[in-house]
Formats: structure tokens, sequence, C-alpha cells
């Protein structure tokens, strides 16, 4: 059974680039990767880690790409599948249609945490997707979820 999240955010703000941060991150670990690029930023991806796949697709401004990017991920059979969305309209309403709330990751509500960083939108996007990007292995990697690495 696939988790459909959804990284949620008004228009312009950040959601395609914090998922294009998230592919560069999960590129560099794959086993194997599908990446396209279109020439506006927008991106879909899979990947297979630990021998189960990750899907992602950046674009969430209408509701039938996010249609397409929860389709994609049922099609390549994958254990997670990450979209954009925005947060109120057509396209929420989509995403609502096959998650549940809580699959909804309120971009502002994280960005609100790291209010240390002030307007430095770029480390903030970064530093969600390394959170995301730690939230995929804790599922894939379930070994190494509970490991320390480093002492507090």
């Amino acid at each position: 059974m696939e988790k459909i999240i959804a990284l949620a955010a008004e228009e312009d703000k950040g959601k395609t680039t914090t998922l294009n941060y998230l592919i560069d991150m999960l590129s560099c670990v794959a086993e194997e990767s599908e990446i396209y690029r279109n020439y506006d930023t927008d991106s879909w991806a899979w990947f297979k880690i630990n021998g189960q796949r990750v899907f992602i697709g950046t674009a969430g401004d209408e509701p039938k790409i996010v249609k397409d990017n929860i389709n994609y991920t049922k099609d390549y059979k994958c254990v997670i599948g990450i979209t954009a969305s925005h947060v109120k309209d057509d396209t929420a309403k989509e995403v609502l249609k096959h998650i549940s709330k809580d699959k909804m990751i309120y971009k502002k509500e994280l960005e609100d945490e790291l209010k240390n960083l002030g307007d430095n939108n770029n480390a903030k996007n970064r530093i969600i997707a390394a959170k995301l990007f730690q939230e995929i292995f804790n599922i894939l990697v379930p070994e190494l979820a509970n490991k320390k690495l480093i002492d507090d």
C-alpha cells in the first residue's frame, strides 16, 4: 500500500524548489532512478531505494497534474508518493480525495519552526527537503530509523 503525501503551500512559496532539492538528495543514494525536468523547473522522478520505489512530482498548480502525480505513484508501484499542492482551491480538493488531511504537510508551518533563519528561504527549503529525506529513509530503511549516530 502506497503512502501519498502532499507538500502544500500557496502559489510561488517554494514547493517546487523544496521538492527539487529532495530529488537531488535522493538521486545521490538511489539504486535506480528516472528524473524528468521541464524547462520551467517542474520535475517528476522515481527512485528505487532499498528495493522500494518513491515518486516525487513537483508540479501542483492544477488538479489534473496532482491527480497524475498520485496515479504515477500507483503505476510505478511506489511505497511513497510526494506531490506538490496548493493549500486551498481545486488542487487541494483533488489531493484530499486521495489522502487524509494528516498527510498534508503545510510548508508554512515548517517554515515558522525555522524562524531563526529569518528570511533565508533557500536555507528553509533545503532543511525541509532534508527532513522529508529523513522521513523517507525512516520508512524505506527501518533498520537505521532509530539508530542514533551522534550523541546529544
